[in-house]
């Protein structure tokens, strides 16, 4: 079912640059679709994606809780006292994927893309996989690490595929501007 969302008011004119907040007055008219009378807005995320995100944090919080009480099984070091706490460090990058989805704002993809890749790329690769490795059995690592590391590199394949998509089609519309 199609969610009502108000029609933009005049009062939200297309003031924006594109990359700040009038990012959502820009799209306003052309982001709406009149639905016998009501508007919903394009590319409103579905009920599957919020199930999906449910369920994404859902197994995070249980995976969470049984790393935390089974981490002397797999690693005894007082120097990796949780990893689970550890790898919230990768959690940094979240609030700005909130506010990118919800305001499809560039600066918001930005800072994401920049937040992801320093907390979840840099920051695991040369900070806790050594420290893993070096504190912990290897098969401890390759077990609990090796399939979170692997999602996060491909989500980052992902996101750097939508902000080529998304630069390029904005270099499009840049020429066209122009011609």
């Amino acid at each position: 079912m199609p969610q009502v969302v108000p029609p933009p008011s005049s009062s939200s004119s297309k003031s924006g640059s594109g990359s700040g907040s009038g990012q959502l007055a820009k799209e306003g008219e052309a982001g709406l679709e009149e639905e016998g009378g009501t508007h919903k807005r394009k590319g409103k995320r579905s009920n599957t994606s919020h199930i999906m995100d449910y369920v994404h944090h859902v197994l995070g919080v249980l995976w969470g809780v049984s790393l935390t009480f089974q981490m002397p099984y797999w690693c005894d070091s007082p120097r990796v006292f949780n990893a689970y706490v550890l790898i919230q460090t990768n959690e940094i990058s979240t609030p700005f994927y909130a506010w990118y989805r919800l305001t499809n704002n560039q600066l918001a993809g930005m800072l994401f893309t920049l937040a992801f890749f320093l907390s979840r790329i840099v920051f695991n690769s040369v900070y806790l996989i050594p420290l893993f490795f070096r504190e912990c059995p290897a098969s401890s690592v390759v077990i609990i690490s090796g399939p979170y590391q692997l999602l996060q590199y491909t989500w980052f394949y992902f996101i750097l595929l939508k902000l080529k998509k998304t630069w390029t089609r904005s270099r499009q519309d840049t020429q066209e501007k122009k011609a």
